[in-house]
């Protein structure tokens, strides 16, 4: 059969699996990798062997990452942490401009926390700060909600970019550096526009609460901001260093070094050992405690290490059926660029399926059969145009979208007037922002 056949017929059952049927993500992308497998290649027996290299390849790496950010999440979280560093910034900034210390603690928070998780801890203070200022809940809400949409998106060890990453075989720690200079203006742009044009009083009366934290207060010591801002940057700092130590140190004993602290496994396992003794020792907690906490935050996790593992086999298929390798050649005849492209795809299985980590490492399978990086940078803007697609509209079929409308109490139409055109906003300018880079570095 024709290779590029057995690739439409693959993707095509892909969509209705997931659209039509709504079989789970996982299963549908399994069966899409059996279509083209068994009628792509030239032994369909081997069909099994790239699915289990490309998904256990995958998940050597990216498996590793997510689960040591998913402990430190948890230990962040149960600490106190979490809700100490939102705390920090409004005394830092006031009540009055606690909309933007929200913006500047959702980027911080999200990095190592998953966004569900981030929201629903913070919102009790979101209505409390809305309260004591007379209401207007999405003023405190959007600025929250855009720190955590494109720090979840943009800046590893959160699973999406780490996985688009890894199929696309960049550097975390540059994903790291140009996620930041991207997200970074992304979300004060996207900020302004929101409180000028996405703020509104909704229909529904809100009720009044007080600011209750997640962990006892009254048996557990919240940690030092320190021990917080360390634990979470430590990783983050070395990863980049690690990327760019060849830059910095030359090719000698202390290149090497370096490059070794800043693999993502020694920054992230190092941050680890010193969350206890700077977190939740002095927060009472037991190593018992924490291993408790830190096995249940797992649990989440394995849909998404799933989902990632089976993205990787999806691309290992397109390579060992030379489909990559055609579709390279006919977009370079077309005069697509490769980031344009990368954006287009994640938008679009995005758009349909309503997954931000779906339609990342979904899109990211597809285009890495493309894709010839020749620099760092010229990675990680791929993988950055990919994320910034992923974003593009949040609607019905994304349960971020019901978990925003339920927990901030709006309407459907009301939720797409200000969280769904916010996923909008961040897209456009993040992608504006890459594309600038893109031609400047690139």
């Amino acid at each position: 059969m024709n290779i590029e056949l057995a690739v439409i017929l693959s993707f095509t059952a892909l969509l209705v699996l997931m659209l039509r049927y709504k079989v789970h993500a996982f299963l549908s992308i399994l069966i899409a990798c059996l279509i083209l497998g068994i009628l792509g290649l030239e032994d369909p027996m081997s069909t099994f062997n790239s699915i289990q290299k490309g998904l256990g390849g995958t998940l050597g790496f990216v498996g590793v990452i997510v689960g040591l950010g998913s402990f430190l999440g948890a230990v962040l979280q149960h600490t106190g942490g979490i809700e100490l560093i939102a705390n920090r910034l409004i005394q830092t900034f006031g009540i009055k401009r606690s909309p933007i210390a929200l913006l500047i603690a959702g980027l911080i928070i999200s990095i190592p926390v998953f966004f569900d998780v981030a929201f629903i801890l913070l919102i009790p203070l979101i209505k409390y700060l809305s309260n004591q200022n007379n209401g207007m809940l999405l003023r405190f809400a959007l600025p929250f909600l855009i720190g955590i949409s494109i720090a979840h998106a943009f800046i590893p060890p959160t699973p999406g970019p780490v996985a688009v990453a890894d199929l696309l075989q960049v550097s975390v720690g540059a994903v790291i550096f140009w996620g930041i200079l991207v997200a970074v203006p992304t979300a004060l742009i996207t900020f302004s526009i929101a409180n000028r044009f996405l703020v509104f009083q909704s229909t529904f009366e809100l009720n009044q609460v007080s600011f209750e934290p997640s962990h006892d207060a009254s048996q557990k010591l919240s940690p030092n901001a320190w021990a917080v801002f360390v634990v979470i940057f430590l990783p983050l700092f070395l990863m980049i260093l690690g990327a760019f130590s060849e830059g910095l140190f030359g090719s000698g004993t202390l290149a090497r070094i370096v490059e070794g602290l800043g693999h993502p496994f020694i920054a992230l396992t190092l941050a680890n050992i010193l969350a206890y003794p700077l977190l939740a020792k002095p927060g009472g907690f037991s190593k018992t405690e924490v291993n408790e906490f830190s096995s249940a935050s797992l649990k989440p996790v394995g849909i998404i290490l799933l989902v990632t593992g089976i993205g990787g086999a999806f691309k290992q298929l397109l390579i060992d059926t030379g489909i990559g390798a055609s579709l390279a050649e006919k977009v370079s005849s077309y005069g697509f660029s490769v980031i344009v492209l990368a954006f287009v795809l994640a938008a679009i299985v995005r758009l349909l399926q309503g997954s931000t980590t779906v339609a990342m490492i979904t899109s990211a399978g597809l285009i890495a059969p493309m894709v010839n990086v020749s620099s760092p940078v010229e990675g990680a803007m791929i993988v950055l145009a990919v994320a910034s697609g992923s974003l593009i509209f949040s609607h019905f079929n994304d349960s971020g979208f019901w978990l925003v409308s339920r927990y901030l109490n709006l309407t459907e139409k009301e939720t797409v007037r200000s969280w769904s055109l916010m996923t909008l906003t961040l897209s456009v300018v993040s992608f504006g922002l890459i594309l600038i880079l893109w031609q400047l570095f690139v």
